[in-house]
């Protein structure tokens, strides 16, 4: 009895080890790294919109996310599947999501950049 507990648990926890298996649909982790990237900033642009109700908000930023996922060849049904799948992964998970972290950071730098040096003053010449 105690060997049969023993060995149903030790199956048990090596099938939950592993995770669920990847699905068919799976976006791989550079175009996760993308997407998520675009809807973060999408977020922001919802976000900056100030809208009266929550539903209005959701109707906008569902647009973008379609637009989005469309730019990436993806739809909902496998974005949410990835999702679910890399979230399940943590390693892979936090892969992607530090890339998504070092893409933000970049065009923030760029637009930092931008900022302060001008649109133009690369191509000024001096007179």
């Amino acid at each position: 009895m105690k060997t049969r507990l023993l060995l149903l648990l030790l199956v048990f926890g090596s099938a939950c080890s592993n995770g669920p298996a990847p699905p068919d649909n799976l976006i791989s982790r550079e175009n996760m790294v993308q997407i998520l990237t675009d809807v973060h900033l999408a977020e922001q642009r919802v976000s900056g919109l100030r809208m009266n109700t929550q539903d209005s908000s959701l109707i906008v930023f569902e647009s973008f996310e379609n637009k989005i996922l469309k730019k990436y060849g993806a739809d909902t049904g496998a974005y949410r599947v990835s999702y679910t799948y890399y979230m399940a992964h943590p390693d892979q998970f936090k892969e992607i999501y530090q890339g998504v972290i070092d893409t933000l950071t970049a065009r923030d730098e760029r637009a930092r950049k931008q900022q302060h040096t001008g649109p133009d003053s690369t191509s000024r010449k001096p007179q």
